[in-house]
């Protein structure tokens, strides 16, 4: 299907000389003499490219960008502004700020029109198949992880418990406790999924409320090198590990509530342990510098490309199919907004086959 293009400008000759040169070429062309009519032209035909004149009485080409890019409809569709002459910086930067993907100076010649016009829609066309790409990704993710995740400890429930209903008078004291172990193994499983989950929407409403988000951002958890290391080392315990964890940490506080930073160590402690073999070193660092109190948690584990890390998002497990793994891909993310939604920062840097570090830097309360 050929592309659509839609031309905005009060020249009625100008405007009409740049549809006939994209029609020849191949496109289809759609035209409004007004920045106004040519945003209501965009909703109803939502073309493929928008060249768009910068001085056109009423609504003038940043007014008509403002407009396209406030409306979800035509929010992504490339703009290239056309202007007379080259603005001063400030104004050409304010055209790119609000949305533009480019300019182009009059009188230019068709040919670079055209060559400017190609180069904006093969961008997009690379840009739009690597979000469906990404999509595709986090469907599948969704679609095959979260139920499988949920349906397994689930599954185990309901096989140990119908097993001790019709088995248990055959059963002696050790293989009840055994069952009821596993029971209850599968039970803290579900459970971590569920809060995983529940944890994730909660930032999402919470990004959102800021009233609540500026009184969060007042709790304070003192103690931090005592608080962490129990909590460390009961993932460890989890994860058959504690041989191999080292916890040094300086005595600091910082603005996050101790709930929270709790579960920011927990998910990047038991990924960190997941994605690293039994025998490496994990270890967990915590000092105070720069107004800052870092929590450094570092793995030997088999690492990630830079692409992956980029990637990161809600759902989002990388070579599920080559490496069997539990969890719903939420793990990282979530202590990655967490810590954001508390004024810090989360940065993640990774290797293939050496290991990853990642970095938490919260706030400190100043002494008066």
């Amino acid at each position: 299907m050929n592309s659509t293009i839609l031309i905005i400008d009060d020249d009625d000759l100008f405007r009409e000389g740049i549809c006939t040169s994209v029609t020849i070429e191949g496109y289809e062309a759609i035209a409004a003499s007004s920045g106004k009519n040519g945003f209501e032209l965009a909703k109803k035909r939502l073309p493929d490219l928008i060249l768009c004149d910068v001085n056109m009485p009423d609504f003038d080409g940043y007014e008509t960008l403002s407009l396209l890019r406030s409306d979800l409809r035509t929010s992504t569709i490339p703009i290239i502004l056309m202007t007379g002459e080259m603005k001063e910086y400030p104004q050409v930067r304010y055209g790119m700020n609000i949305g533009a993907d480019d300019y182009i100076i009059k009188p230019f010649t068709m040919s670079d029109l055209l060559t400017t016009i190609q180069s904006r829609l093969l961008k997009h066309e690379k840009l739009v198949k690597k979000a469906e790409s990404k999509l595709e990704i986090l469907r599948q993710n969704i679609t095959h992880s979260l139920p499988h995740e949920m349906r397994t400890p689930l599954t185990a429930l309901i096989g140990f418990s119908d097993l001790l209903q019709t088995e248990y008078k055959e059963m002696d004291r050790e293989e009840i406790g055994t069952i009821a172990q596993m029971m209850l193994t599968s039970s803290h499983r579900l459970y971590g999924i569920i809060e995983e989950y529940l944890d994730y929407s909660k930032i999402e409403l919470l990004t959102h409320d800021k009233i609540l988000l500026s009184n969060m951002r007042q709790e304070i958890t003192a103690n931090i090198d005592k608080i962490i290391p129990i909590h460390a080392e009961q993932i460890a315990v989890e994860s058959g590990r504690l041989q191999d964890l080292t916890v040094e940490l300086k005595p600091g506080a910082a603005y996050i509530s101790e709930i929270t930073l709790i579960k920011i160590v927990n998910y990047v402690l038991e990924n960190a342990f997941k994605f690293s073999q039994s025998g490496t070193a994990v270890s967990v660092l915590g000092f105070e510098k720069d107004n800052q109190y870092q929590l450094i948690i570092q793995d030997a584990g088999r690492g990630m490309t830079e692409e992956q890390i980029l990637s990161i998002g809600g759902y989002m497990q990388f070579e599920r199919q080559k490496n069997e793994q539990q969890g719903i891909g939420l793990g990282l993310i979530t202590a990655k907004r967490f810590t954001e939604l508390y004024g810090g920062s989360f940065t993640l840097e990774s290797s293939i086959n050496i290991g990853t570090t990642v970095t938490v830097k919260l706030l400190v309360p100043q002494t008066p």
